[in-house]
């Protein structure tokens, strides 16, 4: 298993409120079904649109913050594989204990 098996989530605002769905930027005019349900056109927005400062879907918050702690999850027990400088070598033929 791998960080990329946990994919993040992108934000986006439909109908009044913001909505997530899994995974990165999709493309201009691509649809998009959220956590919620909704079938959303993809749109891209500048940070300075007043849509980002909608208010949250309570479902699409509710599955995007599941899917932050799953990606979360997975990094850390990705850090904690990888060895830290001075850490003795895998034990194999070759290496002394």
């Amino acid at each position: 298993m791998t960080l990329f098996d946990f994919p993040s989530h992108t934000w986006l605002p439909y109908a009044g409120q913001r909505h997530a769905h899994g995974g990165g930027r999709r493309p201009e005019g691509a649809s998009v079904t959220v956590f919620c349900g909704l079938i959303v056109i993809s749109r891209t927005y500048d940070l300075g649109d007043p849509e980002l400062l909608w208010p949250e879907c309570d479902v699409c918050r509710v599955e995007a913050g599941r899917c932050a702690d799953l990606r979360a999850r997975a990094e850390r027990a990705w850090r904690e594989t990888l060895p830290a400088y001075g850490d003795r070598p895998p034990c194999r033929k070759g290496y002394g204990r």
